[in-house]
């Protein structure tokens, strides 16, 4: 399957992506934080040879400019200026963990302009207090580290073993994509995690936790507001970050019946 990375600028503001450019429809897949859309086609492999798959970089992210964006209403509207841009019709809208809220806002943004789409928050801190502990320590390593020294953790042995003791899996992959995201930006990133449940009253979303997720708690998926018969929340044995192969399939399973419904 062949995936070809595309870049475009629309409104003066730069989009990266790649596109399988295959499917009657289309999903829209939003990374998370510190991450990029090159780690995604491994995380959404059994999607791509049924759809067409567009994984999208955000501001801030994988060399991008982060434009001072200041609020999910700001990266809503850049993810809503992609899709009209390239005159997407048929489509939903994945979101992986940070991407998920991002996700949410872009469907926000796009039912004010009376288009409706299915939308799915995968593993996603909706509100900061879904946040763990070993979460939090995270963010404050990762903003601990002189931005000397910061491009240099891909190769980094004691970064590594500190992120281990954490009990965080994290890929030399995963750790490539850091390299090129602002870590002087995480405080900002912090602040746009709600600190209150976003009103998504008429909003179509399907919310996906894990159990055991070292960045997510266990108790997310209970603490989940849903408004409305068109919400569903689940929560997978071993199905958020660093899941396993079981958990995956599960929360495939789960997406493609929702959005094909």
């Amino acid at each position: 399957m062949e995936i070809i990375e595309k870049n475009i600028e629309i409104n003066g503001k730069r989009y990266q992506y790649l596109d399988n450019d295959i499917g009657e429809k289309a999903i829209v897949f939003i990374h998370g934080l510190g991450s990029n859309k090159n780690i995604m086609p491994k995380l959404f492999n059994t999607f791509l040879k049924d759809y067409r798959c567009i994984f999208l970089d955000l501001p801030a992210h994988n060399k991008l400019p982060d434009y001072e964006f200041d609020s999910l209403e700001d990266f809503g509207e850049y993810v809503v200026t992609f899709i009209t841009g390239i005159h997407l019709k048929n489509f939903v809208l994945i979101g992986f963990s940070f991407g998920g809220l991002v996700a949410i806002q872009t469907q926000k943004k796009l039912k004010e302009q009376n288009i409706s789409v299915k939308t799915v928050a995968w593993a996603s801190p909706l509100r900061k207090d879904f946040l763990s502990l070993r979460s939090k320590m995270f963010f404050k390593l990762i903003d601990s580290v002189n931005k000397k020294f910061y491009k240099k953790l891909p190769s980094n042995v004691y970064f590594k073993l500190v992120v281990a003791l954490l009990g965080i899996k994290v890929t030399d992959e995963e750790l490539h994509s850091f390299k090129y995201f602002e870590n002087n930006l995480l405080d900002k990133f912090y602040d746009l995690i709600p600190n209150k449940f976003i009103n998504t009253e008429g909003q179509e979303i399907l919310y996906i936790f894990g159990t055991k997720d070292p960045l997510i708690i266990d108790k997310s998926q209970k603490k989940t507001t849903l408004f409305g018969e068109y919400q569903k929340k689940f929560q997978i044995t071993k199905g958020g970050h660093y899941m396993t192969k079981l958990g995956k399939k599960l929360a495939h399973d789960l997406i493609k019946d929702f959005i094909n419904k």
